[in-house]
């Protein structure tokens, strides 16, 4: 808890079976490619909370981690830009690959009032059940906002969801109850 680390070369704070763990009020600023400002594996009963990201990959990994609460994250990263992809056209991509990654077998977990700014994918919450995903703010992903394929009974609500230029994806999953999101696609 309340930590400044800046510049670690792959992961800021790394745990693993760390069961009632808190990761809160940290500042990380985490010049990675490949690595997380915050992974936490095996980490039940865990909270992730107020923590300030700035990072190029992935901000948090949390996965089998049930009964977990990661909320009030503020997670954003630098700006990408893409020039050879078409010709004559370059786009500007701002933030992490991912923002929260919260699936495979987490269960009864909680992802609230998070705020990011993704260039790829929002939440990642793939194969994971009974989640409450609910009250967070995602922008400028291109791919998907929040994706829960693979799970089931999750709640998915009152959530901001702004996509970048040529985004496919907004909320994508199955057995989902998903109600009062603000969802906004171009592309």
């Amino acid at each position: 808890n309340n930590n400044d680390i800046a510049e670690p070369t792959i992961t800021g704070i790394y745990f693993t079976n760390a069961s009632n763990s808190e990761f809160n009020n940290n500042n990380l600023i985490v010049n990675s490619n490949g690595g997380y400002a915050i992974e936490a594996t095996n980490a039940d009963n865990s909270t992730t909370n107020d923590n300030t990201i700035f990072i190029n990959s992935i901000a948090i990994k949390m996965e089998n981690c049930d009964n977990c609460l990661i909320s009030g994250n503020n997670i954003t990263g630098p700006e990408v830009t893409l020039s050879n992809c078409c010709p004559n056209t370059t786009w500007i991509k701002v933030g992490p690959q991912e923002g929260i990654l919260c699936g495979y077998g987490s269960d009864n977990t909680t992802i609230s009032n998070n705020t990011m700014d993704v260039a790829s994918n929002g939440i990642n919450a793939a194969n994971a059940n009974n989640m409450t995903i609910q009250y967070n703010h995602i922008s400028h992903f291109w791919d998907t906002g929040i994706n829960c394929s693979s799970s089931n009974s999750t709640t998915i609500e009152y959530n901001r969801l702004i996509s970048g230029e040529y985004s496919s994806q907004g909320i994508v999953g199955n057995n989902l109850t998903i109600k009062n999101n603000y969802i906004e696609m171009w592309g």
